[in-house]
This record gives C-alpha cells, structure tokens and sequence, in this order.
C-alpha cells in the first residue's frame, strides 16, 4: 500500500496521467479522418439507394396503373415504398452496397481539411515549401498576398502559424523517410499542440498546489471539452489552439512568479515572450496581456499590507511590460505594432460599437462572433456538472486568503469572471473561457478530495487507504467527458466533399491564371489554396465594402447593372468610392452617385461628376469604372443560392439610415450606453437598415396535380396552360398575385411574365420546364429576378453576359456549383 502511495506521488505518476489524457484525446481527434468519413459515406449510399428505389416503385405503379389521377399514383407510390421500408429483407443494403461499388473511385467524402480557413494557412505553408517565404513580399510586419481582394491584393500582419506547420512537415518527413504528404503533416500538427496544451495543464495545476488525481479529471474534463475536440482534431489546421496554449503558459508563469519571496526577473521576461510571440498568431493577441494586466492587478491588491510582495509585483510587471513592448516591437517591426495595435482598436471598438461601422457588418453572419446563450457555454464547454462546479471553484478562490506568495487564486477567479463575460457577448471567447475554467474546476476537485479525505481518515483510520479511497471514489467522473467527447467527435465531418474538389480542380483548369473569381466570402481560402486564383474578398477580408458591391451584383435583376458593378470591382475594388470619400463627398451620396455612374456611358460621367470632384478626379473615377478587366467569372454554390438572406441584408443596406443611427450611438456612448455586436437589440437595429427581414421561401414541391393545374407544398397554384400563378395561403399569411412569374418554356426558353393585376411585392420562380415543373420558389421580386437565381436555377437562361463554363453536381452530396464566364461588351468569346 506504501509502494502505491508513493508512487502517485512521483513525477512518473504524473507522465503516466497525461500519457492518458493525450492518448484519450487523439483517440477522439481522428474521428473525423477515420470514423466519421465512412459512417457519413455509407449513409450516403443508403440515402442514394433509397431514392433509386423509390423512382423504381413510382415507375412501376405508372406503368401498372396509368389510368390512376396523379394523387392515387403518389400516395399508391407512397404505401408501397414504406411497405419496403417495414419489410426490408436487405434489398437496401445491397443497393446501397452497389451505389458504393459504382463509386469506388469518386467517394463523396475523402479526408481533407475540415474548414475554410485551415485552407487559406495550407496555401501559406505550400508558399514557404516552395519558395521558402510566405509571400515575396514583407515588410514593416506584413506580408503581401496578391490574391487576396483583386485586382489589388492585400497587405497582412505576419504570420508565424504556417511555419509552425512547414517546420512540423519537415520533421514528419525525415521520422517517415519522406512518406508523409504537406497535407497529412500540417493535419497532424493540432494533435501536437494539444498533446503541449495536455502538458503545460499539468504543469499549471502542479504550480497551484493541485493533487494529481484532481488535476487529472479536471485535465480530461478540459481535453474532451465540445469546443476543444472541434477546434483541434486532426485536419483543423488553425491558430485556435494557441490560444489555449498561451492562456495556459500565462498562468504557469504568473503563478510562478507569485509563488516567489523575491523579484522573479527571468520568469517576468519569459512571460513577455510568450504574449510577443503569440502576437505573431493571432490578430487579437493583446487580450492575452490584458489578463496578465488583469492577474498583476489582482496579486498587487491582495497583497494589501505586505509591502515586500507589492514591491515583487509592481517590478515584475514593470519588466514584463517593457520588455513586452520591446519584443513585439521586434517580433511585428515598429510600424507592425503600431499597425497591429490600430487593427486590435478597431477590432474593440467595433465588437462594442463604440465605433459604428457605417458599411453592412457581414461580421454578424459569422457564427463564431454571435453571442451564444448560457445554454450553448454550458455544454460546448463541457457539460452541466462540469460547468457549475468550475464556478464553485473560481468563487472558492476569491474566498481564498492569499498567502504572502499565493496570490495567484483571486487573480485566477477573476480571469474566470471576464472571459465568461467575454464568452457571453462572442462565442469565440469561449477558448479563452475552456483553460481557467478547467483549472477552477481541478481547484474545486481538490477541494472536496481534501474535505473526504478528513473525513475518511476519521473513519478509516488509515491515512494512505483513506486517500486512496477518496481518489478512487471521484474517478469514476471521467466517464462524463468520454461521452460528450464521443458525442462531439461524431460530428466533426469535412466540409469539402467530391463536388467542391472536382470544381476547385475545373476552376484551375479553365480559367487563365490572371482570373478573378467573383463569389461570396466562403469558399475564398478554396479558391484560393486549391485553384490558386483571385477573389474579390474572403474569410480574411470579410468586413470590407466589396462585400455590398458584390451582393448587388448578384441580387439585382438588372444584368447591365451587375456588369457594372463587376467591371468596377474588378479593375479598381472600391477604389472609386474612395476617391469620393477623400474628396468630401459624403457616405451615403458617394453610394447614390456611384450606383448611377455604374450605368451612365463614359461620356455622360464626367457631367454626373462635375458638381462633386475636379476634373483630374473625374477622369480618374470615369477611367476606373470603364477600364478593361481582367478575365473575370461567377462562381455560385448550393449555399449561396439557398440561403440569401444575408446577401439580401447586405444588399439593401441604407446608408443614410446607417450615418443617422452611428450619430445616435455616438451621442449614447457619451453617456456611457454601449451596444454589443452580437445582441439581438443591436441584430434588430442592423436589421432596420436593410428594410427588416423579408419572407424568402426555399423550394417547394409538388402537392398535387388536377389536369392543367399544379399545386406545390408552400399553397401556390400554377396553371401550366394558361401560366397563371396564384398564391394561395403562403406561411398562413398571404393570399395574391405576385408581380412576376419565371420560368422555362416546353423549348427551354426563359420566360418573366409580369401581371399587371398583382397585388403582392413578391414573385415565383418555377423550376424545371413549366410543362413539368419540379417546385416552386416564392421570394421578394429582386431576389427571384436576379442574376444569381438566374445563374443557379436555370443555367444562365435569359442573361446575354454571363455564360456557363462547368456546373458540378452528384447525387450522393448536397453540393451543387457552377462557374459563368463574364463575356464583357466587345470582348471576344474564349
């Protein structure tokens, strides 16, 4: 029993406790490479099978039942296929292993990165493998990446991230003999990190005072947390995992530091180093100093009356903040510091609206910046005893008295507090949150393992039994976060599938390499990695005004107007705008005037300008909006197409009421009222700047057919022989004619009837030709109208500039995308 005990209380027993803590979190993080990939594809093959035979049944009954009306043949259909479904004696697994067999060389899901942003550091790392650089061009703490925001590319803040991930390539290449891709090596290197996150947790228990076996389920409690596993399972090639690195190094050091009877010098500069290199990766990256501020603070007030320690505190925190100053200056440049710190204002003042943005904030759209309900914390964190019991132990150490060097228990609480006040507003902050969380709860852990213990020994008597029993009695808690842990893995799939490689590749193929690829922000770091060409913006430029110019483009119904607007975006981005701007031309009548140059002929334009700019400025915004581009193109996808409403928000922004409602928030920050981004006050608010949300229907499909006459899901009534289209009851809300009717004749022809009669703002789009309509789309008229439903739903059809290239579909993925040339006036057909 001795021998046991002592053993645990070796460093051994520590290596062996997050031997299995790494091991157990791996183990989860390539689900999605191995487990996943299979179950979501053999699914797929069920679902395919499925659907062939269903086809197969509903051919049958037309064939053995012609004479039926259409209803009796869907519901006899119907019964049929659920009579299957009831009596299956496997005919569906060998269907559904024949769907597999006959696409043994084009799975739908094959591994890949699983996000769009682990693409954009793939293509900086391919970069530095080829060139040894991550851009040709770097200066003053940034790099130039040509791609980015076309035709004139972008300037970034360095980056140290895909060197991390070139340097691991390296390494894996020589233990592998060179057998190892660029892809599975940068894959690989979020299970690296979070093996050191593993560590340093241990590491930073061990410097609370924290007994091993707390530390150990509080370590698993952490590594299989929902949000931890999705941010850094094998194949999430992102920075996400330094943040909890860095939060966790902090803590060690600061500990560290208050653990000491003298002024730590060394330890206070290493904890400078840490935030001076982490500003290398990420953009945020002085929220780290921030807490640190935050914990210094904290240790200094509860040193209250012991001028020794106080003294330790403020000379530590000089040196740290000199010297962090000093090494960022270093690491980013002077100029990149000044930079950085500007963008991080920015970044603050933003998330609070201390500054409005006064173009349409496409930030809102952004999942990982809504504010999440308290709900959501509680189980991405890591589940509803996890969670109360880390707040326990953080309000245990406010109660905490610090000893003259323990100061660190208070401070730890206190960075509990904010970062949950911070997970609040930003579902981002959550991995702040996930480390100090996790500590609080091993501290709560530890806790009530020492009060059973005295109450153990007082019953057992054996102080080595009594521990040991105590520790045996609380881990069997570890089974908790082994089932959320299974659960989230399990829904850790790639985005990217066999439509998305197939077109990437096209886009690569057919298209020059001076092309721009005009498309939403999603799939830029895509294009960008895989096809190696040109967006207008991306994940990385998401706030900028070429999102507004874009959605435009797409939304208006206008073809000439949307050629114009891709005319200008392409050859000068929002450069004419600019010029406006910088010639005090206000916001709102800058938008006004460049949405009437956009379809003014050159020689009206100077005119338009006359009373606004001088003649050089004139000639200058005239040449930008009618100069040649380079070859440009359309890139459209299922999402896009399916999902408009944040393109429609973006679209009808009114910048008139946006400057009106910046001017109130500005009179409201005086007296101290702040709005957060993601509250649904300031969501309600944006909303009114676009006119409110409209009622944009998804496709609707067939319901019934009586003759001529087609009734589809949503209440709408088509009457193929007459083309005439009512709205009968849509949503339990409307009844009417819509403005415009759309859709392919029996030849293939577009069709836009217009009614005269039309009492309703909204139109219908039929799919598939009219003398066999597939579905129905009702939204508002501009919408239905547009270029881009143009473009996804009828192939081009009714527009003269915009011409189909490839269009990517299979059946065994939800994925649709297509590429359109833009064949500008005069130019020569390629």
């Amino acid at each position: 029993m001795r021998s046991i005990n002592n053993y645990i209380k070796t460093r051994y027993f520590s290596i062996l406790l997050a031997g299995i803590v790494i091991a157990l979190g791996i183990y989860f993080r390539v689900y999605p490479a191995i487990q996943n990939l299979d179950r979501v594809n053999n699914a797929l093959y069920r679902q395919v099978a499925l659907i062939n035979l269903q086809k197969l049944i509903i051919g049958s009954v037309e064939r053995s039942s012609p004479w039926l009306p259409e209803q009796a043949k869907i519901s006899a259909a119907a019964k049929q296929f659920q009579e299957l479904i009831k009596n299956d004696t496997g005919q569906i697994d060998i269907a559904a292993k024949k769907v597999r067999a006959a696409n043994a060389n084009n799975k739908p899901f094959t591994f890949h990165l699983l996000e769009s942003d682990p693409y954009y550091y793939l293509y900086l790392t391919e970069n530095i493998a080829r060139t040894g650089r991550l851009s040709s061009i770097i200066k003053d703490g940034k790099y130039f990446d040509p791609f980015m925001m076309a035709p004139g590319g972008h300037w970034r803040a360095f980056e140290i991230h895909p060197y991390i991930g070139f340097l691991t390539y390296k390494a894996l290449s020589l233990v592998s003999f060179g057998r190892i891709s660029l892809l599975m090596a940068v894959s690989a290197l979020p299970l690296i990190l979070f093996a050191l996150t593993v560590i340093l947790f241990f590491m930073a228990m061990a410097h609370m005072g924290i007994a091993r076996v707390p530390s150990f389920i509080g370590c698993v409690f952490f590594a299989l947390s929902p949000i931890y596993i999705q941010r850094s399972s094998f194949g999430w090639y992102d920075t996400d995992p330094y943040n909890i690195m860095f939060v966790l190094l902090t803590l060690i050091l600061f500990t560290a530091i208050s653990g000491k009877d003298h002024i730590p010098v060394k330890t206070s500069f290493f904890l400078a180093l840490s935030a001076a290199f982490y500003s290398m990766l990420w953009q945020g990256w002085i929220l780290l100093p921030v807490l640190t501020s935050l914990l210094f603070f904290i240790g200094f007030s509860a040193s209250s009356g012991d001028r020794e320690s106080r003294l330790k505190f403020t000379v530590s925190f000089s040196i740290y903040a000199v010297s962090l100053a000093a090494l960022s200056a270093l690491f980013l440049t002077p100029r990149g510091l000044a930079d950085s710190l500007k963008d991080i204002k920015d970044i603050f003042s933003g998330f609070l609206f201390m500054d409005s943005n006064l173009w349409p904030d496409i930030l809102l759209s952004v999942g990982e910046l809504k504010s999440p309900s308290l709900l959501k914390i509680l189980y991405v964190l890591g589940g509803f005893i996890f969670f109360p019991l880390s707040l326990a132990g953080a309000l245990l150490m406010l109660l905490t008295k610090p000893g003259k060097y323990s100061a660190c228990p208070r401070g730890i609480a206190s960075v509990y507090i904010v970062t949950l006040l911070m997970a609040l507003n930003a579902q981002r902050f959550i991995l702040f949150l996930l480390p100090v969380a996790s500590a609080c709860f091993a501290y709560f852990l530890d806790v009530l393992v020492k009060g059973l213990g005295l109450l153990a020994r007082s019953a057992i008597k054996n102080v080595r039994l009594a521990s040991i029993s105590v520790n045996a009695l609380i881990l069997p808690a570890v089974l908790l976060p082994v089932v959320t842990g299974h659960l989230s893995a399990s829904i850790q799939n790639p985005l990217y599938n066999s439509v998305w490689d197939r077109s990437l590749n096209k886009i690569k193929e057919f298209t020059p390499t001076s092309s721009i690829i005009n498309t939403w922000w999603p799939p830029g770091h895509f294009i960008k990695a895989i096809a190696h060409r040109a967006v207008t913006f991306d994940g990385a430029t998401i706030n900028t005004p070429q999102a507004y110019w874009l959605a435009r483009a797409f939304l208006s119904p206008d073809e000439q107007y949307s050629m114009g607007v891709l005319k200008m975006l392409n050859t000068s981005g929002n450069r004419p705008a600019e010029l406006l701007l910088s010639n005090m031309v206000p916001l709102d009548m800058t938008i006004e005037l460049l949405n009437r140059l956009i379809l003014t002929p050159p020689s009206k334009a100077k005119e338009l300008l006359s009373g606004y700019v001088d003649n050089d400025t004139a000639e200058k915004i005239t040449g930008m909006l009618n100069a040649s581009p380079p070859p440009s193109y359309f890139f459209i996808y299922d999402e896009l197409a399916t999902n408009v409403l944040g393109l429609y928000y973006v679209m009808n922004w009114d910048f008139q009421k946006a400057m009106k409602i910046d001017r109130k928030r500005q009179e409201e920050l005086k007296k101290g009222v702040l709005f957060f981004r993601g509250s649904k006050n300031n969501i309600e608010t944006i909303w009114s700047i676009s006119g409110g949300m409209p009622y944009i229907g998804t496709e609707s499909g067939l319901s019934e057919k009586k003759g001529a006459v087609y009734r589809f899901e949503n209440g709408v009534l088509l009457n193929t022989d007459l083309k005439d289209i009512y709205i009968n009851n849509l949503e339990n809300m409307l009844s009417g004619t819509p403005e415009y009717l759309l859709y392919l004749d029996a030849d293939g022809k577009f069709i836009e009837k217009h009614f005269q009669n039309s009492n309703l703002k909204l139109s219908v789009m039929i799919t598939g030709k009219i003398s066999g309509p597939k579905g129905c789309l009702v939204g508002p008229t501009g919408v239905i109208r547009s270029v881009l439903y143009k473009m996804y739903y009828f192939e081009g059809a009714g527009l003269k500039h915009f011409k189909p290239v490839f269009r990517e579909e299979s059946p065994l993925v939800p994925t649709k995308a297509a590429l359109f040339k833009i064949e500008w006036p005069g130019e020569k057909p390629r």
